[in-house]
Order: structure tokens, then sequence, then C-alpha cells
């Protein structure tokens, strides 16, 4: 045993840079190793939290008949949500040509309770004024326009 020691303390004499680079590469790859572990537990949660956060919609029904009695398909058990859209393809932003609203919600379910957007910057929009609406960074680069938009 005590051969051994002594051979030890000489040769980590002689060899210290290298043990030195060595224990550098080691810790330099458990740290990689580790930061990849937490990465991949974080991701491996990140749809769930979108799911969450975001409360999509599972299945879009496009009735096309005026007067459609949708208390119906709110009354079955499987349906835990619904937003209202407006099928009106006439609607135009003024002052901003080839602007299309799409499909205006029709009722205040629409980005409450389900399909509700993520803001990016500034606040979510107040359903209950007429003179606010959510808008998506691409019409913001596309149009050059965001909140001064009156």
């Amino acid at each position: 045993m005590g051969i051994t020691l002594a051979w030890l303390r000489l040769d980590a004499r002689r060899r210290w840079r290298a043990l030195v680079v060595l224990a550098l590469l080691v810790a330099l790859a458990t740290a990689t190793v580790l930061s990849a572990v937490a990465g991949a537990r974080r991701g491996a949660t990140a749809f769930d939290r979108l799911w969450a956060g975001t409360l999509p919609a599972t299945a879009t029904v496009l009735a096309n008949q005026p007067g459609f009695d949708w208390a119906k398909v709110s009354a079955l058990p499987e349906v835990t949500a619904m937003g209202l859209l407006v099928i009106y393809y006439g609607a135009t932003v003024e002052g901003l040509p080839g602007a299309n609203l799409s499909f205006p919600p029709a009722n205040a379910a629409l980005g409450q309770t389900i399909e509700r957007p993520v803001v990016l910057a500034g606040r979510r929009y107040n359903p209950a004024r007429v003179d606010e609406v959510d808008v998506s960074p691409h019409f913001v680069a596309h149009y050059g326009k965001g909140s001064e938009i009156r």
C-alpha cells in the first residue's frame, strides 16, 4: 500500500497539468449532459403548458345554415366550451387596404374560454369594447401598424 501511494504522488507531480485538463473536460461534459437533461425535461412539458394556456379547439364545425341550433351541440357531454364565429367575408379595416377580418368572434367565449391567444406584448383586448382587437406579429410586420391604430 505504501509503494502505491508513493508512486501516485510521484506520478501526480509529473502529470498535474494533464490531470487538471482531464478534470476540466469531465466537468464540462457533466455540465453539458445535465443541461441537456434539464432542457429535455422542460421541453417534455412544453406542449401541456401551451395547451393549458391557450385552450385550443379540438374540433371546428361549419354548419352553413342560418338559424342552426347550437344549443344542441353545446349540450353534448363532450363539449366543454364553444366559441362562435361570424362567417362574413366583406369586413375590412378602414385605412388598411386588403386587410380582412376573417372570422370575427360572435360570442365572448372565443378568446376567453377557448382559443385564448398568447400575448407577446401589451395586453389582451377588452371584448366589451368595439374599438379594441388583438393583432398578430405578422399583421404588425405586414402593415406597419400596432397599438396606434384608431
